[in-house]
């Protein structure tokens, strides 16, 4: 949040007289909530010049949640007896750009300038300066960012508590990987320490192969009995009730259930599956009562007529056809339907899927995307791959404990003349402003481009506001209120001048990921760069000045370009080379697809890490670097993301915020090492189950962790780090992949694609 709300309170009463009640508070939300492409928008009809320039907005609506974030608490109002102030016409809620006239009894709506009567349970007098009495007593009249307790017009039914429904695929495949043995583990673990999010949880659980089992939970029962259903195409079960219970009061019945699950089927032979009648069914059990539906499956689903086929082996993908595979089966629209259906029971879908061979993430992921829930990917997982254990249980413990919003509707309103054009966004749209949320988390980002009609508008400023109708974890309806406010202009230059780096490269990704099951990844690129050839010319035909920019990190370039705008040609290489964009290998396309939908929902800052890695080198740091001062932490100074900088001496991070590696060369300092690893000697065995030590004791350990600490913290959250020697890579390709400067297969090095840039400008 900007601190210069604060300030407006506390100003001395001279400078209040020296300002308009507006100017006080033309004061915006910080831009973790929310940012735009550009601080001021473009008042000018479209044409050549102009249609290739993007407008649009990024909005994380429970970001001060975030994992180390730093943003202040929002300010909770609860107006008890009155109802929230909302405008007649557009329904746009009260807020620090709300105008007061007529000694309080009216008020306009900044939105559309309706002017609405004041409630008398809301009413105010307003002072000599125009400001109501009650101004410092009015969060929502100088927060940009404030929530209001919802009364009853709010809620349809009573509010929901936190739900977690766990359905385990037991197959033959599912118990030899180890996944079904970690994944109950882990849930064990989690209830054993208090550590699920939430008070009075409600748990259910069910096992599937061929066989769909439910287990009956009633804490009066001296041991869990199980339910089994072999008919799958019943989808009503004997009985609703008992099924799914508060965890309180089951507690032992759980634990004791979950302990004998891996045993129950470690013996089966049985390698059919069941999912889609088993979510069915579990959508049934669970009702009205709302859940997270976590889903652990392996590999397709084999039986009923919803089984899904291994369509790799129906056709032979080129570069010119793969994204029929990055697009769900239009053979089977039940997938999309069963999202639809759970979504309207506020049943989020969190998928957690494990394959040897092709699964079609595209299509099972779907219902998380649809649902506003999650997929979780993993490539021939196998418990013994301590990398991928770790992976898998640091995803699921953060599923369950991570605060969660429940039955969330957001609606983005606008100034008269704006309007939403395309949304990206995983969840389900019910009109052309209205997103349905079952679940929302601290985690969960959303993206719009919008389309002003300057027929249509003329003002000088525009206003966006964000709505979050959600229940707390505490079972309280609230509405989170998010304000936004932006200067229109004639002058392009400016526009430019203005731009938001990183919202731009978010809403660019998230283009990509769309034009991805329509297009050629050839197109894509394509279309990458000439969207930053023609952002060049644009800039160079309303440019009155020359500017100089670094378009790498050390690198000094002869294209012009505004400050807001000078990393452009790097970061659309970035998304040039990402592997989104590269991979065509028919091994990948499940794992790209699960990429497409987790990339479809981060941050700014996530999504520029994920396009261009932070690079560090670790070793002989410099005596400031990793101190946590005054001023903040000192980092590393970042190198370009090409492999020249590997040395045999170092000791190297590389992180695009999910995946992380520790780089160490074959001559490295064997002091750092042992701090570091506890060992100096490694081969490619001992590798696979190394990590990294914590020594808050050690000058050097303790420094380094600062750094990575404060990585994640920028990325609002964590990363697993694997740990890599010289010449003895354990996953050489993910690591490879994040040196974006680099030639590979595909495509050119970024010297090469500068240079290409240069000539397209020139013509």
């Amino acid at each position: 949040m900007n601190p210069n709300v604060n300030q407006n309170k506390t100003n001395n009463e001279n400078e209040q007289n020296s300002q308009t009640e507006n100017e006080k508070q033309i004061v915006s939300c910080d831009e973790e909530y929310l940012s735009v492409t550009t601080n001021f928008m473009k008042r000018i009809e479209q044409d050549k010049l102009t249609e290739n320039v993007p407008f649009g907005f990024v909005v994380t609506p429970l970001a001060e949640l975030k994992k180390g974030s730093k943003l202040p608490k929002v300010p909770v109002v609860h107006l008890k007896n009155a109802l929230i102030p909302r405008c007649k016409q557009c329904h746009s809620y009260v807020n620090q750009y709300t105008k007061f006239f007529n000694r309080g009894n009216s008020w306009q709506c900044n939105m559309c300038k309706t002017t609405n009567i004041t409630h008398h349970n809301y009413f105010s007098e307003l002072n000599q300066q125009g400001k109501r009495k009650d101004f410092d007593e009015r969060p929502e009249l100088y927060n940009p960012v404030v929530e209001f307790v919802a009364g009853k017009e709010y809620c349809q039914n009573n509010p929901l508590s936190t739900g977690y429904f766990f359905l385990i695929n037991v197959s033959q495949d599912a118990i030899q990987s180890g996944l079904v043995n970690d994944a109950v583990n882990t849930i064990i673990n989690m209830i054993e320490n208090n550590l699920i999010h939430g008070p009075n949880q409600k748990i259910g659980i069910a096992t599937f192969h061929s066989d769909l089992h439910f287990y009956n939970l009633n804490p009066k029962l001296s041991e869990p009995r199980m339910v089994v259903l072999p008919d799958l195409n019943d989808i009503f079960p004997p009985s609703l009730s008992d099924f799914f219970v508060p965890l309180e009061s089951s507690r032992d019945l759980i634990l004791s259930l979950l302990e004998k699950i891996p045993s129950l089927f470690q013996n089966t032979k049985e390698n059919q599956n069941s999912l889609t009648s088993a979510i069915q069914i579990c959508a049934k059990v669970i009702g009205s009562a709302g859940a997270k539906l976590i889903v652990f499956q392996h590999g397709l689903p084999t039986l009923t007529k919803f089984a899904l086929k291994d369509r790799l082996n129906l056709q032979n993908p080129n570069e010119t056809q793969s994204f029929h595979l990055l697009n769900p089966t239009k053979e089977t629209p039940f997938y999309q339907n069963l999202a639809i259906m759970c979504t309207r029971q506020q049943i989020a879908i969190y998928l957690f899927l494990f394959s040897q061979r092709y699964s079609d993430a595209s299509t099972l992921g779907n219902m998380a995307k649809s649902s506003s829930g999650k997929i979780f990917y993993y490539r021939n997982y196998s418990s013994s791959n301590i990398q991928q254990k770790t992976q898998f249980i640091h995803d699921l413990e953060n599923t369950l404990s991570i605060q969660t919003g429940l039955e969330g509707v957001l609606r983005t309103r606008f100034s008269s003349g704006v309007t939403v054009s395309k949304f990206y966004a995983n969840c389900s749209i019910s009109s052309n402003d209205l997103l349905q949320l079952p679940i929302v988390t601290p985690e969960d980002t959303f993206a719009f481009e919008v389309v002003i009609n300057p027929g249509l508008f003329t003002d000088s400023t525009i206003y966006l506001q964000s709505a979050l109708l959600y229940t707390t974890s505490s079972s309280q309806r609230r509405v989170r209120i998010i304000n936004y406010c932006g200067k229109m202009s004639n002058n392009l230059k400016e526009v430019l001048e203005s731009y938001n780096f990183g919202t731009l490269m978010n809403i660019l990704l998230r283009r990509g990921l769309f034009q991805l099951k329509v297009f050629s990844l050839q197109t894509i690129r394509d279309r990458f760069t000439d969207f930053c050839v023609q952002m060049i010319k644009t800039w160079k035909l309303v440019s009155t000045q020359q500017i100089g920019i670094q378009t790498t990190f050390g690198q000094t370039a002869t294209i012009e370009l505004p400050e807001s705008l000078n990393l452009l040609p790097l970061y659309t290489f970035g998304l040039i080379k990402n592997r989104l964009f590269n991979t065509n290998n028919r091994e990948f396309f499940d794992e790209i697809s699960s990429l497409m939908i987790k990339m479809n929902g981060k941050s700014n800052s996530q999504v520029l890490s994920f396009l261009y890695p932070y690079f560090y080198p670790l070793h002989n740091l410099p005596s400031d670097c990793g101190i946590i001062s005054q001023n903040g932490l000192t980092f590393p100074q970042r190198l370009s993301l090409s492999k020249s900088h590997l040395i045999s001496e170092g000791i190297f991070l590389i992180t695009n915020g999910d995946d992380a590696f520790i780089w160490i060369g074959n001559n490295a300092n064997k002091k750092e090492l042992i701090s570091l690893i506890g060992t100096e000697k490694m081969n490619e065995t001992e590798l696979q189950h190394l990590e990294l030590i914590r020594n808050d004791q050690d000058d050097y350990n303790k420094r380094v962790w600062n750094i990575i600490e404060g990585l994640q913290q920028f990325f609002g959250s964590d990363f697993l780090i694997t740990i890599l020697q010289e010449g003895n890579f354990s996953d050489r390709n993910e690591f490879n992949q994040l040196f974006v400067e680099e030639k590979n297969q595909i495509y050119m090095n970024y010297s090469d694609f500068y240079n290409n840039l240069l000539r397209a400008i020139r013509l």
